[in-house]
């Protein structure tokens, strides 16, 4: 499988605290070790040689992913608003792409140069620059939901969107009593109009449902849910219709062309992506029982 990622990253130290972290000078040594950590994990999960050591032979056996992939990263940034020179990462793990734009629009030039290369590839990526893949089969499960998906009106192509999660590990001291949240479900409580999507893997049964929340800070589209993508306004057009520009670039023109679903509760790990910075885990506390709640 050939897979294009583009990746777009800014940090600029601004007067005090920001509400995004690539405005923040304090958190300047975390998003260098997770956009490493992105990077590196997409190297070691999908791309391999792994190896065996054999310590009293003390020979090395080479092997390769279970489900290898061919992947190209894109990095895009402005300027010398960037921490590229410190990730101290092998040349050739990431393309330097840099842009003549607003920061706050490197999103959309992301779209742009997924689009230029429509046809080479067999996925092409979008990450916000904290979103952090850990399962070596994410891709192939993708393509499983794409093939059960493919008979689906061509003019509105399902898209499978990962769950995305916080880990308390990550967010430091804090009254939350989740040891991980889940922070993209739902916007409301109800379900969605229309059917669920039953898969069978590895002997489980997943179920995956239409989404009211389609954000994750990241997509991955075939050629064909790329081709239809494309042609909503704000693919590669700044927008911010859906709360900022950053997490527009991530979710409006997929969530207004695709029918997108997403893992249901009880499901959640089948497909899902961990947040490096984050954030909405703060606002949630726990009631006197313990349960977690949200806070006041």
């Amino acid at each position: 499988m050939r897979i294009l990622l583009a990746i777009p990253h800014f940090h600029g130290a601004a007067a005090g605290e920001a509400r995004h972290g690539s405005l923040r000078e304090s958190g300047r040594a975390r998003r260098v070790a997770v956009l490493r950590e992105q990077i590196m994990g997409l190297r070691d999960r999908f791309g391999g040689p792994w190896y065996g050591l054999m310590h009293v032979d003390r020979r090395v056996a080479e092997s390769a992913p279970p489900w290898p992939a061919e992947i190209r990263i894109l990095v895009c940034t402005v300027g010398d608003d960037h921490l590229l020179g410190e990730l101290d990462l092998p040349p050739g793990w990431f393309e330097h792409r840099p842009q003549d734009c607003d920061p706050r629009h490197l999103g959309f030039a992301c779209h742009r140069l997924l689009l230029a290369e429509r046809g080479g590839h067999d996925l092409y990526g979008y990450l916000e620059d904290d979103i952090l893949i850990e399962d070596g089969a994410f891709f192939r499960k993708i393509d499983l939901f794409n093939r059960a998906t493919a008979a689906f009106d061509p003019n509105m192509p399902a898209l499978l969107q990962p769950q995305r999660y916080e880990r308390l590990a990550d967010f430091g001291p804090t009254a939350c009593a989740a040891t991980r949240a889940y922070v993209d479900y739902r916007v409301i409580s109800g379900a969605m109009p229309g059917s669920s999507i039953e898969l069978a893997w590895e002997g489980l049964r997943v179920v995956l449902e239409p989404t009211s929340h389609p954000h994750a800070g990241c997509f991955f589209l075939d050629d064909r849910q790329l081709a239809v993508a494309a042609r909503h306004p704000a693919f590669g057009a700044p927008s911010s219709a859906f709360v900022t520009a950053l997490d527009s670039a991530a979710t409006l023109a997929i969530g207004q062309s695709l029918r997108v679903y997403k893992p249901a509760l009880g499901s959640f790990s089948f497909l899902e992506v961990r947040h490096g910075h984050p954030g909405i885990l703060g606002q949630i506390g726990q009631d006197p029982d313990g349960r977690p709640v949200w806070r006041p």
